[in-house]
């Protein structure tokens, strides 16, 4: 996972020339670590864990359907973004970096409830 979200970075970080395209690499890497995590956690720990968020609890079942639906957010997410950018390009700067700083977190979180497990 480490090996695949630095080749993510490094090909994405070059393409662009302010901090909001950065901002876009930045969500964009965190939502397939998102994905990854919790795939790997949820297929490590069945029994123990559980997706937390209602919403995506049935989506969990299946990893093809979860993939959709976090390429899908991710996906809409960043075409609204642009076009908030047309016209605020500060206030879409800002609602990027919530956004990614949120999945982030998740992330974070992921990360540090599987390694809770193998201690």
């Amino acid at each position: 996972m480490k090996r695949m979200l630095i080749i993510l970075l490094l090909i994405s970080f070059p393409c662009y020339a302010d901090f909001y395209g950065f901002m876009e690499g930045v969500l964009i890497i965190g939502s397939v670590a998102d994905y990854t995590s919790t795939v790997y956690i949820l297929q490590k720990y069945p029994n123990e864990i559980e997706e937390s968020n209602p919403l995506m609890k049935i989506a969990t079942k299946n990893s093809f359907v979860l993939a959709g639906i976090k390429m899908g957010g991710t996906y809409i997410s960043i075409k609204a973004m642009r076009k908030i950018k047309e016209y605020n390009k500060t206030l879409a700067t800002i609602i990027i970096c919530a956004l990614a700083i949120g999945t982030n977190y998740v992330v974070y979180r992921n990360i540090k409830l599987g390694l809770s497990f193998k201690i």
